[in-house]
């Protein structure tokens, strides 16, 4: 049966590496839901990415973080805009390590 309302907290910026793969995704899930039902899909904001990125990375490099967690871009994206699929790599103290992800851009 159809559902009201469909959550995803995870699986769109590890999965979504081509933009058909996102409209792929999107496009099951809502033919899951009945009409007037909602879709709320949890991402990191490209925006602050962008920020963080621009504005922690040091000398030119493409990383930022902290001792618990590290976000690096690859070298040659550090002067470039992020755009959706940019892949990046995430590491999380004592749970995840080097973990690829890609930006998800809703534009």
């Amino acid at each position: 049966s159809k559902r009201a309302l469909a959550r995803v907290c995870d699986p769109l910026h590890y999965a979504c590496d081509t933009r058909d793969h996102l409209q792929t995704f999107i496009k099951n899930a809502a033919c899951r839901l009945r009409k007037g039902g909602v879709f709320i899909g949890t991402i990191p904001d490209v925006r602050e990415l962008d920020y963080r990125r621009r504005e922690y990375s040091d000398n030119g490099g493409c990383s930022f973080g902290n001792e618990i967690y590290e976000v690096q871009f690859p070298d040659n994206t550090a002067r470039k805009k992020l755009v959706h699929v940019t892949p990046y790599t995430f590491k999380l103290r004592e749970s995840v390590d080097s973990l690829q992800e890609f930006v998800v851009g809703w534009n």
